[in-house]
């Protein structure tokens, strides 16, 4: 942006088809440039969290029916692009990434 500040574009992939994942939140730092982002366009919601100064990016499905989506927002400040870092992620899935399935769970101070 030519008036101090960023444009960003954050864009999800599933590579794995046979993945699903629910309640997807990706929450962006940005508290250190002391404005709110302006969202551009965004697949699923995005809404700006006063209390922690993070952008809350959410996508209720990422599964083969839902595999790519986009998130682009703008924000003014002067500070350095580090301060959108880090990123955190939070998901839940039937299923785990290697395949492995847990069969049964025993309470070793029972046994």
């Amino acid at each position: 942006m030519s008036d101090g500040g960023y444009s960003v574009n954050m864009e999800y992939e599933l590579m794995t088809e046979a993945l699903s994942l629910n309640n997807v939140a990706i929450s962006i730092p940005c508290l250190a440039f002391g404005t709110r982002p302006t969202v551009i366009q965004v697949d699923g919601n995005a809404a700006y969290d006063d209390s922690n100064g993070n952008l809350q990016w959410q996508i209720s499905n990422v599964n083969s029916n839902n595999s790519s989506g986009t998130l682009e927002f703008e924000i003014l400040g002067s500070a350095d692009s580090n301060a959108f870092f880090p990123i955190g992620v939070a998901f839940s899935s039937e299923s785990t990434y290697s395949g492995l399935q847990l069969l049964r769970v025993v309470d070793v101070e029972r046994s």
